[in-house]
């Protein structure tokens, strides 16, 4: 992100000349876009801020570029992996898909939209620790590992207990 002023209400960049006016004169200023009476805040606070929106916006890039079908395959593994472990990173997940190699992909880097699903959907939690990978190909870097929800097919009752229906043995 480049260096420059942005809103405290909305996080758009104000122009050069409103930048140059509002710190020149200590005023605050009106965002065209929220409408707030703000004072230009620096870049890395907003950066900060809004760091989540970035995140989500570069994951739904990533998505629409992986194949469809390989989407699919690579949730249902995470469900699976989550099924059958307590705890898994994506190196568990492409393992499961090295199983079935029909289908592949263009961009590895879905995995990451892979797992945003199968976190909103329940399936698997942060753990807030990181493993090396195993994988020849990762070349050792870190990877997020996941708790999953759905260990021994019990999801977690806290979290999921509404939504979970139980039918008659």
């Amino acid at each position: 992100m480049k260096s420059g002023r942005h809103c405290s209400g909305c996080g758009r960049k104000f122009p050069e000349e409103g930048r140059l006016r509002a710190i020149k004169l200590g005023k605050r200023i009106k965002c065209s876009v929220c409408g707030a009476k703000t004072t230009p805040v620096d870049t890395d606070i907003c950066a900060k801020k809004h760091k989540g929106d970035a995140l989500d916006d570069a994951l739904a890039r990533v998505e629409e570029a992986a194949d469809p079908d390989w989407l699919l395959t690579a949730i249902e593994a995470g469900r699976r992996v989550a099924l059958l472990q307590e705890e898994l990173t994506t190196d568990d997940i492409w393992t499961q898909l090295d199983l079935s190699p029909s289908i592949g992909t263009k961009e590895p880097r879905a995995m990451g939209a892979v797992m945003r699903k199968l976190q909103r959907s329940g399936v698997v939690e942060n753990t807030m620790r990181q493993k090396i990978s195993g994988r020849e190909e990762c070349h050792r870097r870190p990877l997020t590992v996941w708790r999953s929800l759905i260990w021994g097919g019990l999801l977690d009752c806290k979290s999921r207990s509404s939504r979970v229906t139980t039918q008659p043995n």
